[in-house]
């Protein structure tokens, strides 16, 4: 008997088409693997919330950090702008925006914002604490990243961060090659924003930074008695730094910077009262000469001075990084800083000469 084995083409052809598409989807996934590990790693975040640089998924604390590429997308302008990023993170400026604040996480921090006040939610630039919160209510401009870390940091960064610690670093000079950039904003009402940085590298192993910026916007709120625009803003600093590679082991940063904030600042409108309420009001402040506004008219008051809020914040700062081995580096900061501010305000929101609030 003669048995003959067989076999049917289409069969075959089936088998090698399956075969051919298997091994171009493992090819397409591995493909895709390595791109999505390759745009995470260029997406990684490398912060020092832990006194040493690490990659963000490896920090064991609530921590929010954001790189200069997220920040400019966010439209992030000074500290008060990143509570829209950051959930847990309040700011608050109604004292008085240009010296004043109150910095709150997660709900926990210093509710008035006296300036005698410490907050307990620690504000560090580049390493350095600033102990009025006020003092870090610039511009963030030619920042390379920024830190919010949740909960007590006292551990690693001392008193006052019982709530918590914002840590903002700023770009340092770059030895690789000259650049520069800027930008500008305006709108209205008659709205002007610029900023600008230069970099300069002058030596293998010296190289220098400059940035700056500008702010200014007319004020929205007329006080009828004096003709003055209220709540506008006026502010610019500057920030020079040096970059000085020693050796191979050793490397040392200077920053110098300047900032100055002068307008009229914060001031209040009358909220609407209804019925009987309002007629009392109007009759109150009508007959001691008190020259009322209308009640829920929110451009415009009747005070007999306007508010001014000033502040002056200088600073000098150098870092030395010392290896001393390839696992442990030595850093020390030294830094003077000197601020002042000053602020008045009508606080009995009326043309009567009652009550004003001032302070150094």
């Amino acid at each position: 008997m003669e048995i003959k084995a067989g076999r049917k083409p289409g069969l075959a052809r089936t088998v090698g088409r399956t075969a051919l598409l298997a091994v171009g989807a493992i090819t397409g996934a591995l493909a895709g693997a390595e791109q999505a590990r390759a745009q995470e790693e260029r997406d990684e975040i490398i912060v020092t919330a832990q006194r040493r640089e690490q990659a963000i998924q490896d920090v064991p604390i609530a921590i929010n950090a954001f790189n200069a590429e997220q920040l400019e997308e966010a439209n992030i302008g000074d500290v008060s702008d990143l509570q829209v990023i950051t959930p847990s993170l309040f700011v608050n400026t109604t004292g008085s925006a240009a010296s004043d604040a109150t910095i709150r996480i997660r709900g926990v921090g210093t509710t008035g914002n006296n300036a005698g006040l410490e907050g307990a939610v620690g504000v560090f630039i580049d390493g350095v604490y600033r102990n009025r919160s006020g003092m870090a209510l610039g511009q963030l401009t030619d920042v390379e990243r920024i830190e919010v870390l949740r909960g007590p940091q006292s551990t690693l960064f001392g008193k006052n961060t019982s709530a918590g610690a914002l840590s903002i670093i700023t770009r340092a000079p770059d030895f690789a090659s000259v650049s520069a950039g800027g930008s500008m904003t305006f709108g209205d009402p008659d709205v002007l924003g610029m900023t600008g940085y230069v970099n300069l590298p002058v030596a293998d192993n010296l190289a220098l930074r400059f940035t700056g910026a500008a702010d200014s916007r007319e004020g929205y709120i007329e006080n009828r008695n004096t003709g003055a625009q209220n709540q506008d803003v006026d502010r610019w600093f500057v920030r020079g730094q040096a970059l000085w590679d020693m050796n191979t082991d050793a490397s040392f940063r200077l920053i110098v910077d300047y900032s100055e904030i002068n307008n009229n600042g914060n001031t209040a409108v009358r909220a609407r009262h209804a019925g009987a309420r309002a007629a009392t009001i109007n009759i109150i402040e009508t007959n001691a000469g008190l020259s009322p506004t209308a009640a829920g008219t929110f451009d415009s008051n009747s005070l007999n001075g306007d508010p001014n809020n000033q502040a002056e914040d200088f600073g000098i700062s150098g870092e030395l990084n010392w290896d001393l081995s390839p696992s442990v580096t030595l850093t020390n900061i030294t830094a003077y800083r000197d601020y002042n501010r000053a602020n008045a305000g009508d606080t009995d929101f009326t043309g009567a000469d009652r009550a004003i609030a001032e302070s150094w």
